[in-house]
């Protein structure tokens, strides 16, 4: 039997490599976003992809003759050069919370290196696909770059394909066996749906065997380790955030306007309509009803049914903690709740119009960075 044992490594010029340019395209990609896209996606589903190296990594495995053969035993390592990961997933995010869940299929390659650091070198590579289930916490920083971190379990199919020394056994054969893995990585924001992401994975799975064309010479008890670097993109699936429409254009506010209609009948004008306000206040940075919002909400559902309210409109603020583009969307939220608790108690939606303006029209003026619990509110008028 042998037994190897070693630390995990990777080849730290091929690291670097690949982190300088991943971090180079992170930066490039957040400077247009903060041109382009002041928010981070919308909640709920996504894919995504990405693409790096699996860095080379001892392993500890046991190499044996089987009985009623002997058994000679030493400490050696084996190791693998650095190769090629991928990866493509979907995932859902939570809505108005920091976690976030994804199904993961990915794939690693690398060729062999060296046994117990000899000289000679080894021949083949391990191939190992696998599949992932993940948890993931969003780390919330109020700008476009969003830090994560998180583990998986799954199965790993992992092979070995010729592998071996200058001479016979030549080692092949697969497993399945359960996986596990740590991510640290961080998202950068480039449109209302797109995000980089650029991430660090470390993956193992246990009690792996293979089998080798000589009887009764196997390998088993093999703990494989990988550290992995992937670059990639995420998609939202969802919405993103309402734009404010775009203003006139110099030529189109100089073009002077039609002529009026010819003058109508004098007739007596009609009064104006009278307006009823109820508002709706919020939780810090949260967008759920509390159960005095239902109460008011279900209170102005009354008032516009008895008196024949055909217009309402909901629109949404904040306080001036955060940043305004991420304020802006959190408005939006807490406008459409209120405009599905009005169509739950019996509103018609095509008669229900939602706004938002951010931390723009606050109801107590305050500075910056200010967590004001009359600003958190939706402000519900009925025509």
């Amino acid at each position: 039997m042998v037994r190897a044992t070693g630390d995990f490594s990777g080849e730290d010029n091929a690291i670097h490599t690949l982190t300088d340019a991943g971090l180079a395209l992170a930066t490039s990609a957040a400077s247009a976003a903060d041109s382009t896209a002041a928010v981070n996606p919308p909640d709920g589903w996504y894919v995504g992809g990405g693409a790096g190296m699996a860095f080379g990594s001892q392993r500890f495995m046991f190499l044996n003759n089987a009985a009623p053969l002997p058994i000679v035993s030493q400490n050696v390592k084996i190791k693998f050069r650095d190769g090629f990961a991928a990866m493509l997933y979907g995932g859902y995010k939570f809505p108005d919370t920091i976690f976030r869940t994804e199904l993961e299929f990915s794939y690693a390659s690398q060729n062999a290196k060296d046994v117990g650091g000899s000289v000679n070198p080894w021949t083949g590579s391990q191939r190992d696909p696998s599949i992932m289930g993940n948890l993931l916490f969003d780390i919330p920083t109020g700008t476009n770059w969003t830090p994560y971190i998180g583990g998986g379990i799954g199965l790993s199919f992992l092979s070995f394909k010729d592998v071996k020394g200058q001479t016979p056994p030549i080692y092949n054969g697969s497993n399945t066996k359960m996986a596990f893995q740590g991510i640290v990585g961080v998202a950068v924001t480039v449109s209302p749906q797109t995000q980089v992401t650029l991430d660090f994975r470390y993956k193992g799975s246990n009690n792996n065997a293979f089998n080798s064309q000589l009887p009764p010479n196997l390998i088993r008890d093999y703990d494989a380790r990988s550290n992995r670097v992937k670059l990639g993109i995420r998609y939202a699936l969802g919405q993103p955030a309402q734009k404010a429409a775009p203003t006139r254009t110099a030529a189109a506010a100089a073009a002077p306007p039609p002529p009026p209609p010819p003058p109508a009948a004098a007739a007596r004008p009609a009064p104006p309509p009278v307006e009823q306000k109820f508002l709706v206040f919020f939780d810090f940075d949260r967008s759920n009803l509390r159960a005095d919002a239902t109460r008011i909400v279900s209170e102005a559902a009354d008032y516009a049914k008895r008196n024949g309210k055909a217009r309402i409109t909901a629109t949404g603020h904040t306080d001036t903690s955060g940043t305004p583009a991420y304020n802006l969307a959190l408005s939006e939220r807490r406008a459409k709740a209120v405009q599905a608790e009005l169509v739950k108690l019996g509103i018609p939606a095509s008669s229900i119009s939602i706004l938002w303006k951010g931390e723009s029209q606050p109801l107590v003026a305050t500075g910056d960075s200010v967590k004001e619990p009359q600003n958190r509110r939706v402000e519900i008028v009925l025509e």
